[in-house]
């Protein structure tokens, strides 16, 4: 298989295995354009898929793998572990986000609450030293 032209693996955009069956050989590989492979059997197609089912989870550097279609349960077998585990990191990392939005929304309602403890304070200092100087 010759894969002269395409570009680097993490640019890859999408893995299409035309079908599913073993009456299809052939595949295309999505980067800036797809380039169509054809494996010499469906089983060397299926195993070649696996691989770079494989080689994205270990190389993309914690992106998730770009979407497979058309492929055997096989191949998607290699992705979900991958996929669930980038899904569960992004949906942690937007909660941490929120939180600290959250936080500092706090932060800033103490001090507006501080603030407005001490002004309390001020004034009810101030009347009580009028009505004690005017009794």
């Amino acid at each position: 298989m010759n894969n002269a032209g395409c570009g680097h693996w993490r640019d890859l955009t999408k893995v299409d295995g035309r079908e599913a069956t073993d009456k299809c050989n052939q595949f295309d590989l999505y980067f800036d354009r797809a380039f169509r492979f054809e494996a010499t059997s469906f089983r060397e197609k299926e195993e070649f898929l696996v691989n770079i089912g494989s080689l994205c989870s270990k190389y993309l550097d914690g992106k998730p793998p770009p979407p497979f279609v058309n492929v055997t349960k096989k191949v998607t077998k290699t992705l979900p572990a991958v996929s669930d585990t980038m899904s569960q990191m992004h949906r942690n990392q937007q909660e941490l986000m929120e939180r600290g939005q959250k936080l500092s929304q706090l932060d800033h309602k103490t001090e507006e609450m501080a603030d407005s403890a001490k002004s309390f304070s001020q004034t009810a200092h101030q009347l009580a030293n009028h009505y004690k100087n005017n009794s």
